[in-house]
């Protein structure tokens, strides 16, 4: 055979190599139950793992020449996980190495009735009674054919799941062990044993360890400990493994709570650590975790204390007086979190060869640039001081007039530039006025409260330029809120029976109940993307534009960290967040659809799904939502290189908001960030709104699709935009679009080189780029990201 090119023989050579690589793992079928694979993105799942070609038939393994199974489907017991191979390091390798401590299992036996009806398809459940101690229950659910009453009994009982049959119908379903309240857990386990048996108390023991429900373990070897003493031996060794295993558990919740800004909470309880159940290692450990809260502590007292003999030391009263305002205000400041920005300055107190004003000057320009950007020059730390002011009141004003005015002062200061701005800007607060704002009200987005909410949590309503009233959004801040610190948030849309309250609350929980997100630290924000009572989300623009400005709101009103940001939305909500994510895939760290269906305008947009990443949770039983998203989810497995994608399918269930999986999607959401802008990118529009993706903005895309067609007519090809930086300064755009904004980050280019900007195949722009402040700052009181800033913004 001959080859034209040597890139011919590459892409041979490739594609040769892939297919090896997939015949082996075609090979790879694992029986251990507790077999691990870690993925690319760092998340472990475990279960049985079984190469498969697509999702519509589940197809496994045949004979005959050698097939492609770009999806690795892991049997986890309660749930199936669904992944790309290729997102599987050294999958050949990794895939289903067995675990070598096997789980507790408890089998639990039930009469079954005789005659049973199988339930093919699940809606949501009603009238759930709890589990008896015989781990039995009754329900009603809603299936296609009208409400059924069911009995339920846990057949199969694990440390992370639990197997429910029904006794009156042909259905088996799935739980994650953590939802089963504690006290129904030990009744059942009482009864599923022989209590008299030493073997059996013990492996209850080891249940519990396993499950990491570790006050549980205490007590019933404390129990085993006081009815069978002949035991001592063999319950001290469990008591150590024990202490070793909460000890970590609670070094881990404490290194988190600090790192979410919760210091309040982790230190108090820090300071609480019961020695005698945690043992002396872990003790040292936590030891140390409190004399960091003290050292920073006394670092803190020690910055005021210096902050004030400097002052004294000032000779001019002008100035003295001058940096009293500059002092107050960094004194009143400081905390945990930001005591990082006077580091300069603290190790400067020795420096005998530093004068006072100099000192100053490091502790002024540390806290608005950062310690890394700290300067000895006082005079002109004090002019990007005002900088930092004027900055601030450009995002803040209302109307053009006044911003034009400021930005007339910042930019006549003297040595302030598109660069000394661009570093102030991780330090600003948040600059959408919140200030006195108290959890349980409701404001307007120009600050003004209007009425109290309940469960601490905040009602935002969007205005027009007239003052009238668009939209509103819900949002709930975490415990400890502090605008220093940058916090994660997730962006939730409501399924069709519960309110944007509800929605944020399922998340969130309460002051009095904190959910997943307030005790891992996350902000919540639920906009009201439809209008109330609506059942049905059909795809339109304005409900993107209303997200998409909530988003932006809430970045500049909150501290966002903007490359942390995550959209979920259950059933209806799981539609949206399914067609919004792909969409408007540059926006988000993660996308989270739960129960939604990619069905009609995801068919068109996929493409785009590659820029964010998904976690997609549905139910077996729920309406073939499998089959009906086979057609995105299959094309997404196959091209597995470009998505970070996990499929988690529960076993049994049906239309739900799957609470027991909430766990799990915050561990995710934590291994993941939004990914940095690409050099080259094609997206797929199908609405006049859905115009910007990255750096660049079509004003005037020609059409809005609708879906589905009516009938006889024919659906248009979605609108291809291509955008592309190349490393020889040059920016290339292919459109449909008329008008073009282009966004520009120094950083992606040779300031010191002309840039040519080519649209259409017709050279618009051949000259150098001049970053300026009017672009940053507009860019970033517009969408209130920090972290995508543009230096340099052109329209064609």
């Amino acid at each position: 055979m001959w080859f034209s090119s040597l890139n011919q023989l590459m892409r041979l050579m490739a594609v040769m190599a892939l297919v090896m690589f997939l015949a082996i793992v075609s090979d790879l079928s694992i029986s251990a139950e507790g077999a691990e694979i870690r993925l690319k993105n760092g998340m472990i799942i475990s279960g049985k793992a079984t190469p498969i070609q697509g999702l519509a038939q589940l197809q496994a393994k045949t004979p005959g020449p050698i097939p492609i199974y770009p999806i690795i489907m892991v049997d986890a017991g309660w749930q199936k996980i669904f992944v790309p191979t290729r997102q599987i390091p050294d999958a050949e390798k990794t895939v289903g190495q067995p675990d070598l401590f096997p789980w507790e299992v408890f089998e639990l036996k039930h009469h079954k009735t005789g005659k049973q009806q199988v339930l093919a398809q699940l809606g949501g459940f009603r009238n759930v009674t709890s589990f008896d101690e015989f781990g039995r229950r009754r329900l009603e659910i809603l299936t296609q054919k009208g409400p059924e009453n069911v009995i339920q009994g846990i057949s199969r009982l694990t440390p992370k799941y639990a197997l429910i049959d029904a006794l009156t119908h042909q259905w088996e379903s799935g739980v994650a062990t953590s939802s089963l309240p504690t006290e129904i857990l030990s009744d059942i386990l009482r009864k599923a044993i022989d209590p008299t048996r030493p073997k059996d108390r013990l492996a209850i023991v080891r249940f519990y360890l396993q499950g990491e429900l570790y006050a549980e373990a205490q007590k019933e070897l404390e129990s085993v400990a006081l009815e069978f003493p002949e035991l001592k031996d063999q319950v001290d060794r469990m008591r150590v493994e024990l202490i070793q295993l909460r000890g970590r558990q609670f070094v881990k919740q404490l290194q988190e709570r600090k790192k979410q800004g919760q210091h309040q909470l982790a230190e108090s309880v820090a300071r609480l650590a019961p020695a005698e159940q945690l043992g002396p290692v872990v003790m040292r450990d936590i030891e140390a975790f409190i004399k960091q809260y003290d050292l920073a502590r006394q670092q803190i007292e020690l910055a005021r204390l210096l902050l004030g003999e400097y002052q004294a030391q000032i000779a001019n009263r002008e100035l003295r007086e001058r940096v009293a305002i500059l002092r107050s205000e960094v004194s009143h400041g400081l905390s945990f979190e930001t005591l990082p920005r006077l580091e300069a300055f603290l190790r400067s107190d020795k420096d005998s060869t530093l004068s006072a004003e100099e000192k100053l000057a490091l502790a002024f320009s540390g806290w608005v640039f950062g310690s890394v950007g700290a300067t000895t020059d006082l005079a002109k730390t004090m002019v990007l001081w005002d900088a930092q002011q004027l900055v601030l009141q450009y995002l803040k004003a209302e109307s053009s007039e006044t911003r034009e005015n400021t930005l007339r002062q910042l930019t006549a200061l003297e040595g302030v530039g598109w660069k000394s701005i661009r570093q102030m800007i991780p330090q600003l607060p948040p600059f959408r006025d919140s200030a006195g704002l108290e959890p349980g009200q409701v404001i307007s987005a120009d600050g003004e409260v209007l009425e109290p909410l309940a469960n601490d949590m905040l009602k935002i309503t969007l205005r027009s330029d007239n003052g009238e009233a668009i939209f509103h959004y819900q949002a709930i801040l975490p415990p400890e809120y502090d605008p220093a610190h940058r916090y994660p948030m997730i962006v939730a849309l409501r399924p069709e029976d519960r309110s944007t309250a509800a929605i944020a609350t399922w998340w969130a929980g309460t002051a009095d109940r904190p959910g997943n997100a307030r005790r891992r630290g996350f902000i919540v924000i639920a906009p009201e993307y439809v209008p109330d009572g609506a059942t049905k989300y059909n795809g339109e623009g304005v409900a993107h534009l209303k997200v998409l400005a909530a988003l932006a709101d809430a970045r500049g009103r909150f501290s966002v960290d903007a490359d942390r940001v995550y959209l979920a939305g259950h059933a209806m909500g799981g539609d949206a967040a399914f067609d919004m994510g792909m969409s408007h895939a540059d926006e988000f760290a993660g996308v989270i659809p739960i129960c939604g269906r990619a069905d009609t305008y995801c068919k068109y947009s996929k493409g785009n799904a590659r820029f964010t990443s998904w976690y997609v949770v549905a139910g077996e039983l729920d309406r073939d939502l499998l089959s009906i998203n086979a057609n995105v989810l299959e094309f997404m497995f196959k091209e597995g290189f470009r998505h970070d994608l996990m499929l988690v399918q529960i076993h049994g269930r049906g239309l739900e908001m799957y609470s027991d999986e909430m766990s799990r999607m915050f561990e995710w959401m934590e291994l993941h960030t939004r990914s940095a802008a690409p050099a080259e990118i094609e997206w797929l529009s199908l609405r006049k709104t859905d115009s910007r993706c990255f750096g660049l903005s079509v004003l005037d895309l020609p059409r809005t699709l609708i879906i589905p067609q009516p009938a006889g007519t024919t659906l248009p090809s979605p609108q291809i935009v291509k955008f592309r930086i190349t490393p020889g300064n040059s920016v290339y755009i292919t459109s449909p679009g008329k008008r073009h904004v282009v966004r520009l980050a120094a950083e992606t280019f040779q300031i010191d080189e002309r840039v040519n900007i080519t649209i259409n195949n017709s050279r618009k722009f051949r000259d150098f780029l001049v970053p300026d402040v009017r672009s940053l700052l507009e860019e970033l009181r517009q969408s209130g990201d920090r972290t995508r800033l543009a230096d340099v913004v052109l329209e064609f």
